[in-house]
């Protein structure tokens, strides 16, 4: 599927088993997406590519010592699925300023069609402009195949990436040459944990203008450096090989000030959503950015449905958070239910029962305790006295006696605790314990306990006591972390 693999394009989607009718011969196939926005499609019996799969020659390294392979495989049938490559062309241009601002921006790197290799960063030039990037057009969320039809739904992201190598100065080093995207990624984490931390909302604009940035890649402005669609999805008639339709799965960024006055359709969410197929109707959520920071809906989200044959908007409705994973369906007396796995950093993980009526709009089947409504967190003194011994028992060794944190674990208390969880959703909280905690068995700790552990952090943290106490982790999503004045 790739040669040579330069751009981390390895093959990390799990492939499809589906039968498909081509030429009047019925096949057994294997379909496999991959990052480069390519489907490649298999006879499972013989191992031979139904269609043919082409070595076409590509752009070669100009890096001293590096020998690239001088071609690549490339399906002649179905089309590719998302954009590959990186042109002018493909530059945003909802306005002339943003479109000139994207131009300089490019100027400094090289660009060139899918498979261009990795660049030296020189005085003028930072790197080689790649699309897709590293997390590829496609990914692990694959796609959905219909075995009535035979049509193949890929569910993709547009993003680009930027491929710059330097010369390496560590003695220590296997290479010659190396991409610093990862040291300056860590030094943004480590910036980030190092001022008070909160989500953007969704549409929100990150405040740093250009370049790359934590969350979406690429920017300008604050905007994607590329024209929509960010998030789509692809139908693919695999009978044929051909492609039928394209759609955007979501609204995009439009909140953005330089975007308010502009008609513009539907852009796309950018994430790794997973799509379920049915009779008539796909099925697609927003990714959660629980997941991914440069990809995802931050806070609530969408659950769509969709035309299978046409990718018209059929219904969508609100999630709490986004997906993350696939939903599955079944039916339960007579009803037909989705089960749809949900989570987000503000949140914790959790599923969400939805009903699909017989008029073909969905409906919510959420219970109660998914609440909208946001009140600042107390806890419950007899809980508070629960957690202090759970603390002990299971905490204290690592986060100290008194919370003061200790050489591997943070303080639960005071200036370095609130820094990173005031103004958080108090299920972020229960999460992170859950999830992380003890760190030779994470998640052996009992829901309950870890509930009355988050209820002596509160009382610990001069929150103020009274009323019932929690009973389940779902009761946390209406309460926020909220530092005491």
């Amino acid at each position: 599927m790739v040669h040579h693999d330069r751009w981390d394009y390895d093959s990390a989607t799990p492939p499809v088993l589906g039968d498909i009718t081509v030429d009047g011969k019925r096949i057994k196939a294997v379909i496999a997406s991959n990052k480069t926005g390519f489907l490649y499609v298999f006879d499972r019996a013989t191992g031979k590519p139904v269609w043919p799969i082409e070595e076409r020659p590509v752009p070669q390294s100009t890096t001293p010592g590096e020998e690239t392979w001088p071609t690549q495989p490339f399906p002649t049938k179905p089309p590719a699925f998302d954009r590959q490559g990186f042109t002018a062309e493909d530059l945003i241009d909802f306005t002339p300023e943003l479109h000139q601002k994207a131009l300089e921006f490019a100027s400094h790197y090289v660009l060139g069609p899918l498979f261009t290799p990795p660049s030296l960063m020189t005085a003028d030039k930072k790197g080689t402009l790649a699309m897709p990037s590293a997390w590829g057009a496609g990914n692990w969320n694959t796609g959905a195949f219909d075995p009535e039809t035979g049509i193949y739904y890929a569910v993709s992201m547009t993003q680009p990436t930027a491929y710059g190598l330097k010369k390496t100065t560590d003695p220590k080093a296997t290479m010659a040459y190396w991409i610093p995207f990862g040291a300056d990624e860590e030094a943004a984490r480590q910036q980030e944990r190092n001022r008070p931390h909160r989500e953007l909302l969704p549409g929100e604009v990150a405040k740093n203008d250009n370049d790359y940035d934590e969350t979406g890649g690429l920017k300008i402005n604050g905007l994607p450096l590329m024209k929509p669609p960010y998030g789509r999805i692809t139908a693919l008639d695999l009978n044929k090989g051909t492609k039928l339709w394209t759609v955007a799965n979501g609204d995009g960024p439009r909140n953005h000030p330089l975007l308010k006055d502009l008609n513009l359709p539907p852009l796309g969410n950018l994430g790794r959503p997973v799509a379920l197929v049915t009779k008539t109707l796909l099925f697609l959520g927003d990714a959660s950015n629980a997941l991914y920071g440069r990809a995802g809906i931050a806070g609530p989200a969408k659950f769509r449905a969709y035309d299978k044959a046409t990718g018209q908007l059929i219904s969508q409705i609100d999630l709490p958070v986004g997906t993350t994973g696939g939903p599955m369906t079944y039916m339960a007396d007579g009803k037909q239910l989705i089960i749809v796995p949900i989570g987000g950093k503000g949140y914790g993980a959790g599923w969400l029962a939805l009903g699909v009526s017989g008029e073909r709009e969905v409906t919510s089947a959420a219970p109660a305790s998914v609440s909208t409504s946001i009140s600042p967190a107390t806890f419950n003194v007899a809980q508070a006295q629960r957690g202090q011994t759970v603390f002990r028992e299971k905490c204290a060794s690592c986060h100290g006696e008194n919370l003061e944190g200790g050489e591997h674990a943070p303080a639960l208390t005071g200036s370095p605790f609130w820094s990173e969880w005031d103004q958080q959703n108090t299920r972020a909280l229960y999460g992170r314990i859950i999830s992380t905690m003890p760190p030779d068995s994470p998640g052996s700790i009992a829901e309950s306990e870890v509930i009355s552990l988050v209820a002596y952090i509160l009382q610990a943290n001069g929150l103020p006591g009274g009323g019932a106490a929690i009973q389940s982790a779902n009761q946390l999503n209406s309460l926020k972390l909220v530092r005491p004045k």
